[in-house]
């Protein structure tokens, strides 16, 4: 089965209203398609969740609860850290340079997210390959989760 990477945007996009198109694609594809697939998140989405007020922070836990967590890695921060200062994202991405390094390190097929100003666009993918194939690291494919239907 191929893996997927949910970003926050992923989870989130479940319970936003402000939104409906983009929700209605989400919920229908964790109704129908995530069981498609090998789903994961990470610590950094754990924490983004936990960041929430109430009661959309218990909500948001109960979406995760099935999904499988990721193990923090010491290679994570670094390769981030890499992706900011050859400007692969803006500086100011941390967190997004962080659920990045995730999907390159466990090797997702796919990272999916709703944010296509800083992952999910051809633009941010063609420098995604280029510095990834010149260090010989693995390539995910940054996807909106429409694209995984």
């Amino acid at each position: 089965m191929a893996t997927v990477y949910l970003d926050t945007s992923v989870i989130s996009a479940l319970h936003d209203s402000k939104n409906p198109d983009r929700q209605k694609i989400t919920v229908e594809w964790f109704g129908s398609y995530l069981k498609k697939y090998d789903v994961f998140i990470s610590p950094v989405v754990v924490e983004e969740i936990v960041n929430n007020d109430e009661p959309l922070r218990t909500v948001l836990l109960g979406d995760i609860r099935n999904l499988d967590v990721l193990t923090e890695v010491p290679g994570i921060q670094p390769l981030a850290d890499l992706f900011l200062l050859h400007r692969i994202l803006p500086a100011k991405s941390t967190t997004d340079a962080l659920h990045l390094s995730y999907a390159v390190v466990f090797e997702m097929d796919y990272l999916a997210s709703w944010n296509f100003k800083h992952l999910a666009n051809v633009h941010r993918q063609t420098m995604l390959n280029r510095f990834n194939l010149d260090r010989g690291l693995f390539i995910p494919r940054l996807v909106s989760p429409s694209y995984l239907f």
